[in-house]
This record gives structure tokens, sequence and C-alpha cells, in this order.
């Protein structure tokens, strides 16, 4: 849900994160990939327990307007 929240510039950014929920520590990252189209973003995001990577629990890409709404 927050990356409909952020800006295009903003979901240009590979960014990281970590949340606490259901009593483990969730690592999360997004990493954007370039669509060959000016009017498309796409975004990979992974899930993990640990903190490297080593093991992605969850992948999942999203695909976004590069025009119009949040600037």
């Amino acid at each position: 849900a927050l990356l409909y929240l952020m800006t295009r510039e903003q979901r240009a950014v590979r960014q990281q994160g970590e949340s606490d929920m259901a009593g483990s520590r969730w690592y999360l990252r997004t990493t954007p990939l370039s669509t060959g189209n000016a009017l498309l973003q796409s975004v990979d995001i992974e899930v993990s327990l640990h903190e490297d990577f080593s093991s992605v629990i969850q992948s999942r890409r999203a695909w976004f307007s590069a025009v119009g709404g949040q600037q």
C-alpha cells in the first residue's frame, strides 16, 4: 500500500526497510525496473525474514503509471 502513496520519483529509487509483525521481524525491499515504456513504471517487491535476503519468502511485481497522479 505504501508504494501507491510514494511519488514516482521515490518509486524510481531502490528502497529497503523492516517491520515487526506476528512476532517476527520482516525485511522488505523494492527494486525499480526499466519497462522500456515512458508511460509505465515497474517495481519488484521482495519480503524476507533474513536481513541479507538470503531466502526470499515472497516476490511480486507492481506496475504504476509514470504520468499523472502524485508528483
